[in-house]
């Protein structure tokens, strides 16, 4: 079934690299508009940021796996935790209105908390190791969740670039 490839780590660390790349493709697209948009950039860097520090790819990318523990989700949530504050607050100490995007990706950013606590819930403190529909959902959703998060930076930057140099042509 679609869902059980989902959960081979071969396939799983493969998904967490690209979405990684596309975080950090993200971040150098809203690199190349930073003037006409701050919020994006900002956005951007933390997204970039949280993505290659809190991503187990990254280990096995080194070649130095981190041995997992009992509290990774715990671990993800406070990653995003911190992420939608530091976006937050970088807005505030730079006087940067809040563009839509910024706000779309922190309640996006919402939906991965709410799954990775209800997976803790749900295998750490509850003791459950039989798996049922939140089990199968968890993945496509939070895979779903960060690929659009990044795609979304990535098309409204590229969208932005384009634009810009329309307007420079003319």
């Amino acid at each position: 079934m679609f869902f059980d490839l989902l959960s081979q780590p071969e396939v799983a660390t493969t998904i967490s690299i690209i979405i990684m790349l596309c975080f950090v493709g993200a971040f150098f697209c809203a690199y190349k508009n930073w003037r006409n948009n701050p919020s994006v950039f900002i956005t951007s860097l933390a997204l970039a940021a949280n993505f290659v520090i809190a991503n187990n790819a990254l280990y096995e990318i080194l070649g130095n796996p981190e041995v997992p523990t009992l509290d990774f989700y715990l671990k993800w949530v406070e990653y995003n935790s911190l992420t939608i504050i530091f976006i937050i607050l970088s807005h505030l100490i730079l006087r940067v209105k809040h563009h839509k995007l910024s706000v779309s990706i922190m309640y996006l950013l919402l939906v991965n908390i709410i799954a990775y606590l209800s997976m803790h819930i749900d295998i750490i403190l509850n003791g459950n190791r039989e798996a049922w529909w939140l089990w199968h959902a968890y993945t496509p959703v939070v895979n779903f969740t960060e690929l659009l998060i990044a795609g979304s930076v990535i098309i409204y930057s590229v969208k932005q670039l384009a634009k810009n140099n329309k307007t420079i042509m003319e």
